[in-house]
């Protein structure tokens, strides 16, 4: 593997930040240099607003892209939502009034909500639902990649275009859906991935990832643009007027932090810190964790380089873990004390 080189990133913000700067960076730094499961390779930022206070990184170059994995979700949901708002899409109605080439029996069942949520059924392509659609959540990848194609299908545009102009929306300026015409690997500022098939052994992912697969984890993005992508989704109202399909639950996750809600690609959640929007990401080279706590508009990114093996999924995510918890803990003493 590529020399990484190792740099450490502190800032404090002005008076009236609401977190301990100090007690963040000493709660923090044993977690990311902790090397007793394995290394941290990558990047973590958390971030008031726009403003970034603690930003830890062994890359080489500031502000790397990286895949961002299932996070891509959450994007595919907003413009669906998008969709909606414009009266293209309808939320209950079935896949197949939007992509008629599915197969007439699970495809006249299976409604847009049943997608967002993964309560579908559907795990993969061309097999039939695992359950009655609506009845249980199952987590499906291919369910926001029919999603993504529903929505080309009524908008006319394919997915790439969809997400640039949400983009520009936002102001996401090093963030992109890879494409035919925009390959992954040909990203000059992407990092390069890892993928450690076998406990010890990283290899280089030298294959670019699915096109049809990147509405449900395909989209590379940079930490600071997601910082960005909290602030346009939950602050500004650019996205859409109402979220709330996005950050309502109906539908349970039973996951490594317990039992959470899940909206439209999201996790939510109630912390001591307050209410909590979530997810994670996993694909061949790269692993992700974003949060955001409204109650103080911060957010949490870890973007790393390295698919840790994935028989151990606590190895895997247990540095994000760690990092999230220490957060939520940092958090809370300013939660309970307003």
């Amino acid at each position: 593997m590529a020399l990484l080189y190792r740099t450490l990133f502190f800032i404090s913000l002005f008076f009236n930040n609401p977190l301990a700067s100090a007690d963040i960076q000493q709660q923090l730094e044993p977690l990311v240099s902790d090397t007793t499961e394995r290394r941290f390779s990558g990047q973590v930022l958390i971030a008031k607003g726009h403003q970034s206070y603690y930003s830890y990184s062994t890359l080489p170059a500031p502000n790397r892209q990286f895949l961002i994995g299932s996070l891509s979700k959450q994007i595919t949901a907003a413009i669906v939502l998008q969709q909606i708002k414009a009266g293209t899409l309808q939320l209950n109605q079935p896949i197949k009034a939007y992509l008629p080439s599915l197969p007439s029996g699970w495809s006249k069942q299976i409604t847009l909500a049943h997608l967002l949520n993964h309560t579908s059924g559907l795990t993969h392509p061309d097999t039939a639902p695992v359950h009655p659609p609506g009845s249980t959540f199952q987590y499906s990848n291919w369910g926001y990649d029919l999603l993504a194609q529903a929505a080309e299908h009524v908008s006319g545009q394919n997915y790439g275009t969809l997400t640039q102009t949400l983009f520009e929306r936002c102001q996401l300026t090093q963030s992109f859906a890879p494409s035919s015409t925009r390959p992954a690997l040909q990203a000059k500022n992407l990092i390069p991935g890892y993928f450690e098939r076998e406990l010890g052994k990283p290899e280089l992912v030298e294959s670019d990832f699915p096109l049809s697969s990147v509405p449900s984890g395909g989209i590379i993005a940079t930490a600071s643009d997601l910082v960005s992508w909290n602030q346009c989704l939950y602050q500004s109202g650019t996205i859409a007027d109402n979220i709330t399909l996005l950050t309502t639950p109906t539908a349970t996750r039973q996951h490594r932090w317990g039992s959470l809600g899940y909206g439209a690609g999201l996790q939510i959640t109630t912390t001591p810190a307050g209410l909590e929007y979530s997810h994670s990401g996993y694909v061949p080279g790269y692993i992700s964790t974003m949060a955001y706590y409204p109650d103080h508009n911060v957010s949490l990114v870890i973007l790393e380089n390295v698919a840790w093996y994935p028989g151990d999924m606590q190895r895997v995510f247990g540095i994000h873990d760690r990092i999230r918890a220490a957060l939520i803990e940092n958090l809370s003493g300013h939660h309970q004390g307003t």
